[in-house]
């Protein structure tokens, strides 16, 4: 039991490690985002960017930035959480989005809708509250 613990101990303290040895450019890009922008960053990030991003990204839609699901989002879904869902799985028929790992909660879909109707709501007129 011992020697779990502090091998689970160390994993965490070494993804400490590694989170906090980013880039330069990329914590730069984070301290400029707003608390919601960082929240979606963060799905995309642990949802998102293992297949989704360049050059070739393996699920054919760049995915690294809050600002790439706009174009995957209209107003007519803005408002209903399982379209919403859709627009941003990419229809419910891609098997490789159905693990869960890929899946974002109900929590992250309305934080995505919330970052949306906040710095885009003119790109969304049709669905403000």
């Amino acid at each position: 039991m011992r020697t779990f613990v502090l091998l689970s101990l160390a994993a965490l303290m070494g993804a400490v490690i590694i989170v906090g040895c980013g880039d330069a450019e990329r914590e730069a890009r984070l301290a400029q985002m707003s608390p919601q922008e960082r929240f979606v960053q963060d799905v995309l990030d642990r949802r998102c960017v293992k297949c989704h991003t360049p050059p070739n990204p393996t699920g054919k839609a760049v995915l690294t930035e809050p600002k790439h699901l706009i174009p995957m989002i209209t107003g007519d879904v803005l408002l209903d959480d399982l379209a919403l869902y859709n627009n941003i799985m990419g229809g419910p028929n891609i098997p490789e989005h159905n693990r869960e790992e890929y899946k974002p909660t109900p929590a992250e879909i309305d934080s995505i809708r919330s970052w949306a109707l906040t710095e885009y709501r003119d790109r969304f007129p049709e669905a403000q509250m």
